[in-house]
């Protein structure tokens, strides 16, 4: 293969290229969600997927989402493939005001110890994504 050297101000590097193909990954996704019931109190969302790697078995997952009082929202959901063992993930999402400003708290975890931990602040109907944590034990 080729070689090329950079060279910052202290110290120099070797990188080597290799001359060989791989393809690119590539994942096909189509999913579909409706909300069977919603009004002022209550929200129940429903949603399934489905995707299929270009280097694997599809994988089927579905998921349900109850949301109380537009604040507090409790997940469920699981997916389904040959290379799962069982793939559940439940989940908790807190809307709250802080100083006129709309914050979003999402924590989930998995089957295989998996725990997320998400932070979106709501400024002018756009999300913004402050933080997140991920963490396997």
């Amino acid at each position: 293969g080729s070689e090329m050297c950079i060279r910052d101000r202290t110290r120099m590097f070797d990188i080597t290229f290799v001359n060989e193909g791989y393809p690119l990954p590539t994942n096909f996704t189509f999913g579909l969600c409706f909300n069977p019931v919603t009004n002022d109190n209550h929200q129940v969302l429903v949603s399934m997927a489905a995707a299929k790697p270009n280097d694997g078995a599809p994988i089927w997952s579905m998921g349900l989402e109850y949301e109380i009082l537009r604040m507090v929202s409790l997940r469920i959901g699981k997916k389904f493939a040959d290379n799962l063992e069982n793939g559940i993930a439940f989940g908790l999402g807190i809307k709250f005001m802080l100083e006129e400003k709309l914050f979003h708290f999402d924590y989930s975890i998995n089957n295989n110890y998996q725990y997320r931990f998400h932070l979106y602040l709501n400024r002018d109907k756009i999300w913004l994504y402050l933080c997140q944590f991920h963490c396997l034990l």
